[in-house]
């Protein structure tokens, strides 16, 4: 934590000093009078504020799942200061705050992602320096998407943590800005998932940027002390049964989106790999490295970002060749193999093989 928090301080000094953006926070609670002037607000509708210095823009929401909460707001410029920074932040039924972001980017209409538990939530929308814009009105509007496999927030201590299963994929999302300093910024999760004694597991997470650090920590450890080595990657054998703790967290700016999961290894197939691609007449036949599983799944498209893919499934552990037909002629396709393997009837993928291309023939 301490090598963290010097890091945020270097950065936030530095852009302070050359960018001049104003630091803030949002208020720790809402007073009673701005919890009782919230306006009620529905998914789905545009709303407008028109920015008046010391008058806070609360709205109030109710959540009977939880899920993915997206504010998408306009920003305001200043002939002087030019585009003004955008704030959210996102209050419990108590007006205690719970999150807050910043976007001090170029984005005339940002949008920020929040995943929460159900209940209900007084969000805030605000512009910096207000009193350089009054009088100007600006709209927002809210979405929410139920899911129970998205963090929920604030997740940074490990009595807040997000509870997560192993082998399921979760979605969170990371970054405050640069000039949020308090102990309610986004800037790391905390995710506690039960383990058995003795199992190996594997910490698999995808879409972080920047500097992210992926660790883990036991029940005896301090979140501070979770801040250590980046554990992304790699196997771990459970030293209790119990609740171990994971911690993703980050330097960065922007806010982005991950996805997270702690694995068994021993229900995931070893990644195979295509050991031949040729063409034929409006065909192609692709075989691939046999492993240790209960089937395959090949998928091939147009085009290397396999969008729109086509996929076949190999229930056979070894069959190790397929022929796609049908196909155009003297056209290129990419391909990819991976294995699966069915544990009490649920399938667990490998990870893909590297993409490979070919042509078909006339």
């Amino acid at each position: 934590m301490k090598k963290r928090l010097l890091m945020m301080a270097i950065m936030i000094v530095a852009v302070i000093g050359f960018a001049g953006i104003d630091v803030c926070a949002a208020e720790e609670k809402l007073t009673t009078g701005e919890i009782n002037s919230a306006r009620n607000v529905d998914m789905g509708k545009n709303y407008t504020v028109t920015w008046k210095d010391g008058v806070t823009n609360v709205n109030k929401i109710s959540l009977a799942k939880k899920g993915l909460l997206t504010i998408t707001a306009s920003k305001v410029s200043n002939p002087t200061l030019g585009m003004r920074a955008m704030n959210v932040a996102v209050y419990d039924a108590n007006g205690k705050i719970a999150w807050e972001c910043r976007d001090e980017g170029g984005n005339t209409n940002p949008s920020f992602y929040v995943g929460l538990n159900a209940g209900t939530y007084y969000v805030v929308v605000e512009t910096s320096y207000v009193s350089y814009v009054e009088g100007t009105t600006t709209t927002y509007s809210f979405e929410f998407t139920a899911n129970q496999y998205v963090e929920a927030e604030n997740n940074n201590t490990k009595e807040t943590a997000t509870p997560i299963q192993t082998d399921v994929t979760y979605t969170g999302y990371l970054g405050s800005g640069f000039s949020v300093t308090d102990s309610y910024d986004d800037g790391y999760d905390v995710y506690k998932v039960k383990l058995v004694k003795g199992k190996k597991y594997r910490l698999v997470v995808t879409g972080v940027k920047g500097t992210t650090l992926c660790n883990w920590g036991t029940k005896s450890t301090a979140v501070d002390d979770i801040f250590n080595t980046n554990d992304e990657g790699k196997d771990y054998v459970a030293s209790y049964t119990g609740d171990h703790y994971i911690c993703v967290w980050n330097y960065g700016n922007e806010q982005y989106k991950y996805t997270i999961q702690m694995r068994t290894v021993s229900n995931y197939p070893p990644k195979t790999s295509i050991t031949s691609l040729s063409g034929g007449k409006k065909s192609f036949v692709v075989k691939w490295k046999k492993v240790k599983c209960s089937g395959y799944q090949i998928q091939y498209a147009d085009n290397k970002k396999m969008e729109k893919a086509v996929t076949k499934t190999i229930k056979k552990s070894g069959t190790v060749k397929y022929q796609v037909k049908k196909l155009k002629a003297k056209k290129k396709y990419y391909v990819r193999v991976r294995a699966y393997k069915t544990v009490k009837g649920k399938k667990y993928w490998s990870d893909w093989s590297k993409i490979k291309s070919v042509k078909t023939k006339k």
